[in-house]
């Protein structure tokens, strides 16, 4: 037999010491893995299982508590990130919206919002942002003559009212006006005293700390990654809701899903509800303010009263109030008679308000008496300050669902994982009706973030 070439000796001594190595590389991988296999016995033998499982948990705590104590820590750089994620938790049914039935693609969809939201915060600023602040600086201007301004049309008042107090008797007369006056003199001197330090004490306030945020250089950096930050969260939201479903135990996933579901559902209806009541009850104020200057009344600063009286339609209950006094004073400036109109004009706003827009807009959103929840704003007033009063009705509202959530699962015989407390009555009727049929999990993973 006659020898091989060369060439081809070559390439069978290649070819074997490349089967040796992959020989060497499989068994050193079964070796690898034969060892784990025995490490992990041996971890199973020495700690039992109970153990391990507290120790599972107790490092999932730990871990946490780390991450939680990072965030308190870098609380103030990461306030632009909190901006970025409620925009992007108020934006995403819009973007599932124009995804569902204009058949675009999301990342199409999320540039279309990113737009329209653009040119919004454009037409803002050039618009609306420099005519507030203009009202605003007037506004701070007549602050100091405010007393003597409100002492003139009091005395105005004061002959108003003895004119047409003549043919009350004497003894039932002057008592009363001893009371009126000694009101007004102890209105008189908290104005003078603490009027102006009140307002320069919370502009000097909110003005420091404007400018500490803007210095910190986390702030600044912050400010310019959100926009693509909050691209990437729309974006893959799904991917993220499908990945912490997968994270979860098996026998935990419906239960969560159900309790971020009752979240979701009740402070998106509420401060969406909220927040489109505040715009026709601004745009309803500003037009009607107009009006009353357009009648030969004169209300000035028609535009920062009327973006705070929506403001103020955050607070339940003593919102439309506490919105309504600086138009009043305001008005008061003018001439009693003005104040009265501009205060018949928020009780007509109010009316049409919570007589024709809160039924459909609103709804019965948060389901708590206002006896209740007149306590608890209180209650979170304490703790969170303005915050509190504002949240304060969610927050109720979600402590509830919640409690009675887990009270159903608890009680004998539970009910169904995943199942609303609202939506009970409805699954009973179904289980009575229909057999059992599964829910998957990722439908209501899926359901939270539309």
């Amino acid at each position: 037999m006659n020898p091989l070439p060369p060439d081809t000796t070559k390439e069978s001594e290649q070819i074997q010491a490349s089967t040796d190595r992959s020989s060497l590389y499989q068994s050193g991988v079964a070796d690898g893995i034969r060892l784990a296999g025995l490490c992990q016995s041996f971890i199973t033998t020495l700690i039992p299982f109970p153990f391990r499982r507290i120790l599972r948990w107790m490092w999932i705590l730990l871990a946490l508590w780390v991450v939680s104590w990072a965030f308190w820590v870098s609380q103030t750089a990461l306030l632009p990130f909190i901006v970025g994620a409620i925009l992007s938790y108020l934006m995403l049914p819009l973007i599932s919206l124009l995804e569902r039935y204009a058949n675009l693609t999301r990342w199409l969809a999320i540039l279309i919002v990113y737009t329209v939201g653009l040119v919004v915060l454009i037409i803002a600023l050039v618009t609306i942002i420099p005519m507030l602040l203009r009202q605003f600086s007037q506004l701070t201007q007549i602050f100091p003559d405010l007393p003597g301004i409100i002492e003139e049309q009091t005395e105005v008042l004061a002959d108003w009212y003895e004119g047409a107090s003549k043919d009350i008797p004497e003894e039932v007369r002057m008592p009363l006006e001893t009371a009126v006056m000694n009101a007004i003199n102890q209105i008189f001197v908290s104005l003078e005293e603490n009027l102006m330090g009140y307002v320069q004490g919370g502009i000097s306030f909110a003005i420091n700390t404007l400018f500490q945020l803007i210095n910190t250089v986390g702030f600044l950096l912050g400010f310019f990654i959100v926009p693509i930050w909050m691209f990437y969260v729309m974006y893959d939201s799904r991917k993220g809701e499908y990945a912490l479903d997968r994270m979860m135990p098996t026998w935990l996933r419906r239960d969560f899903w159900a309790i971020l579901r009752i979240i979701h559902h009740t402070i998106s209806n509420y401060f969406r509800g909220q927040f489109l009541l505040g715009v026709v009850v601004a745009v309803g104020v500003w037009v009607g303010l107009i009006g009353l200057n357009m009648a030969g009344f004169k209300v000035e600063f028609t535009l920062l009263l009327a973006v705070f009286a929506g403001i103020c339609e955050l607070i339940p209950y003593i919102g439309p109030i506490l919105g309504a006094v600086p138009a009043v004073a305001v008005g008061f400036v003018d001439s009693p008679t003005t104040a009265i109109a501009v205060a018949v004009l928020f009780l007509i706003v109010q009316l049409l308000e919570n007589n024709f827009l809160v039924p459909r807009i609103q709804g019965d959103s948060v389901g708590l008496h206002p006896a209740v929840l007149m306590v608890m704003m209180v209650v979170c007033s304490s703790a969170l300050g303005l915050v509190g009063i504002i949240l304060a009705a969610p927050i109720s509202a979600v402590a509830r669902d919640i409690f009675l959530y887990v009270h159903g699962r608890l009680s004998e015989p539970p009910r169904q994982s995943g199942v609303l407390p609202w939506e009970w009555s409805q699954a009973e009727e179904q289980e009575s009706a229909e057999p059992d049929e599964s829910v998957s999990v990722g439908d209501t993973a899926s359901s939270v973030g539309s």
